[in-house]
C-alpha cells in the first residue's frame, strides 16, 4: 500500500464529494429530480455499450456527464427552467447559448473531469451542423453527447409537455439526422418502452440473432449500426431471411434487439 496509492484514493473522494456538492446544488436550484437523473445516466449507460466497447474509465465519464448533465442551465433565471433547450427544432431562447459554457467552466475546476467537461460542452451540436457551441456535425460530435443530447430533450419533452412517452418519443423521431444521432433514437426508444416499459406492457419481446427462427413476425424494424433499415416491422423471418441477416452482422451489426411479436 504505496504513499502514491493513498494519494490516489484521496483525490478520488475529493472529487466525488465534489460532484455530489454541485449535483445537490443544481438539483435544488432547478428542482431536478433524482428519477430523472437516473433515466439520463441508466439509459446513457445502455446506450453506450451497444455503439462502442466501453472502457470503465469511459463509463464512469458518462455516468458523470449524465448526474451533471443540467449544470449549465445554473445560470437561467426562473422563467427558463421549465424551458426546454430546444423547441420545434430551434433554441427556445438566447440565454441557452450560455449552458454549454457555463457547465465547462464549472467542470473546468476539478481535476480529471476534462473529458466530462468537453462531452458537456458539446451536448448542443446538431447532427446537421446548426447547433452551439461549435457547430460541429455529425461524427464530430462526441458520442457521449450525442446520446445525452436525446436523453435530455426527452426529459424536457416530457416536462414541459406532460405527454406520453411514446409521443415524446415520435418527437425525437421527427428530427432524427437534424439534430439526433438515428442510431441513438433507436436504442433509446428501445430502452424506454422494452427496459422501463413506461408505456406498460407491449406485446413483443426482445430476441438476439441466435434465437431468430423461422416464423416469428417482426414487431419493430430492424437496423443496423450504419444506420441502414435492413427490415421493416411485420416482416415474417424465412431462413433466407435470418441467413441474410446473419450473414450482413458480421460487417455491420444489428443495432440493439430483434423485436418480435408474442
Amino acid at each position: 500500500y504505496s504513499i502514491v496509492q493513498e494519494l490516489a484514493e484521496q483525490l478520488e473522494r475529493t472529487e466525488s464529494e465534489e460532484i455530489d456538492l454541485i449535483l445537490k446544488t443544481y438539483s435544488i436550484r432547478l428542482s431536478i429530480s433524482k428519477e430523472t437523473i437516473n433515466l439520463i445516466e441508466g439509459a446513457s449507460l445502455w446506450i453506450i455499450n451497444f455503439l462502442k466497447y466501453t472502457t470503465d474509465e469511459d463509463s464512469k465519464d458518462i455516468e458523470i456527464s449524465s448526474d451533471l448533465s443540467f449544470l449549465g442551465r445554473i445560470i437561467l433565471p426562473d422563467r427558463l427552467f421549465e424551458l426546454p433547450v430546444y423547441s420545434e427544432g430551434n433554441v427556445s431562447d438566447p440565454l441557452m447559448y450560455q449552458i454549454p459554457i457555463v457547465a465547462r467552466n464549472i467542470i473546468s475546476g476539478i481535476p480529471r473531469l476534462e473529458k466530462v467537461g468537453d462531452i458537456l460542452y458539446h451536448i448542443y451540436e446538431n447532427m446537421d451542423g446548426t447547433g452551439f457551441p461549435d457547430k460541429l456535425q455529425s461524427w464530430q460530435i462526441p458520442l457521449e453527447s450525442r446520446i445525452l443530447r436525446v436523453a435530455l430533450d426527452y426529459c424536457d419533452i416530457m416536462r414541459y409537455h406532460n405527454i406520453k412517452s411514446s409521443d415524446a418519443l415520435s418527437i425525437l423521431k421527427k428530427y432524427t439526422n437534424q439534430l439526433y444521432d438515428q442510431r441513438v433514437v433507436i436504442l433509446f426508444e428501445q430502452y424506454i418502452l422494452s427496459i422501463l416499459k413506461l408505456e406498460g406492457e407491449i406485446d413483443e419481446i426482445s430476441i438476439s440473432i441466435q434465437n431468430m427462427e423461422p416464423g416469428m413476425q417482426l414487431s419493430r424494424d430492424i437496423y443496423t449500426n450504419n444506420g441502414l433499415k435492413l427490415l421493416n416491422a411485420g416482416n415474417y423471418l424465412t431462413e433466407a431471411i435470418i441467413t441474410k441477416i446473419i450473414s450482413h452482422n458480421t460487417t455491420d451489426p444489428i443495432l440493439g434487439f430483434i423485436y418480435i411479436k408474442k
